[in-house]
């Protein structure tokens, strides 16, 4: 069954690009209150 692993492969890929993202949105939101406050 290739189709289950490329399946796997592209959700993998999709979930680590939603994690960097989160982290790189968090680290902007910290860095704006920082140099409001």
């Amino acid at each position: 069954m290739v189709v289950v692993r490329v399946v796997m492969v592209v959700v993998l890929a999709v979930s680590l690009l939603l994690l960097l993202l989160l982290h790189l949105v968090l680290l902007f939101m910290v860095c704006h209150d920082d140099s409001f406050n």
